[in-house]
């Protein structure tokens, strides 16, 4: 076990290639349909979580297994604390523990390895090559300056575009640095 400063919270939001999922409450994704009742899973940097129910609305019930072995579940997943939304505070005060981010990746330009002198260069541009994902981040990376590179768990490298605002009224923007691993470009091909 590690010391870690985590705000006390009976909510998790859990990430997971397949979708997102609320332990405790929340909107049902595709992940809380891969989980039943019984079901161990790996909370990264935490512990082990075993799932006690899964209720109507998709939502799991569960409790934390610390003594669990990590390397026997199928499982792990990225989290974090899914604190109450203030509604009437700006943005940023409504969730101090988490900063919403948008992660851009960037395709090839062209859909072609060489270029034909001769062809349409027209019909060879990729019009499709920046792709956008949102997401929910850490509060550490409200401290992050423009041109500052950050690495997100089993995501990659990104380096900050767009700052966030003291208003919170705009997303943090994160660009992907290119590693030029396959497994990057197949996602980006599936979103």
């Amino acid at each position: 076990a590690h010391d870690a400063h985590v705000p006390l919270e009976a909510r998790a939001v859990l990430e997971h290639g397949d979708g997102d999922a609320a332990l405790g409450g929340g909107a049902a994704t595709r992940l809380t349909a891969l989980l039943a009742a019984g079901d161990e899973f790996t909370l990264m940097q935490w512990g082990n979580c075993v799932v006690d129910a899964r209720r109507d609305d998709g939502t799991l019930d569960g409790h934390l297994n610390l003594d669990g072995d990590v390397k026997s579940t199928k499982y792990k997943l990225t989290w974090l604390p899914a604190l109450p939304a203030d509604d009437a505070a700006p943005r940023a005060a409504a969730r101090p523990y988490l900063v919403d981010v948008r992660l851009v990746d960037f395709d090839h330009l062209i859909t072609v390895e060489k270029v034909d002198k001769d062809g349409d260069f027209d019909a060879i541009l990729n019009r499709n090559s920046r792709h956008v994902n949102v997401a929910l981040g850490d509060a550490s990376l409200r401290s992050l300056r423009k041109g500052d590179v950050v690495q997100l768990e089993r995501k990659g490298f990104y380096i900050c575009d767009e700052p966030l605002r003291a208003s919170g009224d705009a997303p943090l923007v994160l660009f992907a640095v290119p590693d030029g691993s396959k497994d990057r470009q197949l996602a980006k091909a599936k979103a």
